[in-house]
C-alpha cells in the first residue's frame, strides 16, 4: 500500500515548517519509528519519524522549502500489495 506521510502538528500555533534535511533517500527502506526528516518551526528543530515500515517511493518536500502543517512530505510503499 502506498501511504502519504504528512507534516505532523507541532504545536498549537505553528502553521508552517521549514524542511531542514532528509535522513533517508527515495528507494531506501525505513523502519516504523525511525527518523526520516528534520523540520524546523519558529522555536525548534525536530525529527519526524516514519509512521510505518516501508520503502520511500517519493520525497515530496525539498530541503529548505517552507510547507504547511498537514502538507505531504513523502510517500511510502508498505509492501502489503494493496494501493
Amino acid at each position: 500500500m502506498i501511504v502519504t506521510v504528512k507534516v505532523p502538528k507541532v504545536g498549537d500555533s505553528t502553521a508552517r515548517v521549514l524542511v531542514v534535511d532528509w535522513l533517508v533517500a527515495a528507494g531506501e527502506h525505513v523502519d516504523a519509528g525511525a527518523d526520516m526528516v528534520v523540520i524546523e518551526t519558529d522555536k525548534t528543530e525536530l525529527a519526524v519519524p516514519s509512521p510505518l515500515s516501508g520503502r520511500v517511493v517519493e520525497i515530496l518536500a525539498a530541503p529548505e522549502s517552507e510547507i504547511d502543517v498537514g502538507a505531504p512530505l513523502c510517500r511510502l510503499d508498505t509492501g502489503d500489495g494493496t494501493q
